[in-house]
Order: structure tokens, then sequence, then C-alpha cells
């Protein structure tokens, strides 16, 4: 929250505040998030092949295309049209549905999506191994 005494003239938080958690977009209809368990048993190949075919839902849904238009080999998320808006969302609904909190420019500076399905594998992979651990 901004402190009042650097709020613009007629500041609104609920404008400008992150909605709750509960509040937050769920996957869209069609789009189905990994299942956990499969993320977390899973060797890394097939944690980022669910992740890659989870993403690719998901630009497809942003971008508002059919999936098999998404071809994102080699193409960096900003060439197929994700910008800061459609990265934003994809942001929020990947912290919905992973629950990893991944920053704006990862998303928009990714190679390609095989490229962010591989970060947030190794992530993910960090968080079970921790969790493992404890």
């Amino acid at each position: 929250m901004i402190p009042e005494a650097h709020r613009p003239t007629g500041w609104d938080d609920d404008l400008w505040e992150a909605p709750p958690p509960e509040d937050r977009p769920a996957p869209a209809p069609g789009v189905t998030a990994p299942d956990a368990t499969a993320l977390a048993q899973g060797r890394p190949e097939e944690r980022r092949r669910l992740l890659g075919a989870y993403l690719r839902e998901e630009l497809a849904r942003v971008l508002r295309v059919d999936p098999g238009a998404v071809h994102t080999t080699g193409r960096t998320l900003g060439s197929i049209g994700v910008g800061s808006i459609t990265g934003l969302e994809l942001q929020q609904r990947i912290r919905h549905a992973l629950h990893l909190d991944v920053a704006l420019p990862r998303i928009l500076g990714a190679a390609d999506a095989d490229a962010l399905a591989d970060h947030l594998a190794d992530r993910l992979a960090g968080q079970y191994a921790a969790a493992a651990a404890a």
C-alpha cells in the first residue's frame, strides 16, 4: 500500500491494490493447470512437458487464439503478441495455478515458452526438494 502522503490526488486504493488470493482469476475454461502430484512426483522432463503444455494453453487463452495457433519454439513471447497487459494476465494465472510468483520481465523476456517452462520447472523442483527436506 502506498503511504497516504505519497498518493496522488484522487487516489483509490481499490483500483491499485492486488486482489486477495481468493479473488484472483482461475484458469479459464478449457485451460487445465498441471496436477500438483504429477508435478511433484514427475521426472524433470515430464515436469517440463506438463508445464510447457499448460503454458501454451494459457498463452492461447490470454492471446485469444486457438491453442493450435500458438507456435513459440524459438520465438520470444513478445514476438507472438504477449505485451505488458497480457503478460500481467499470464503472470496472475501462473501465480494462481502453480502458486509461483514469476517476475513480469522473466515472462516478457523468455526466449520462448519452453524456456519459461524450464524456469518454472526449476523453481518447482526447488520447492519440492525443500518440502521433502523439511
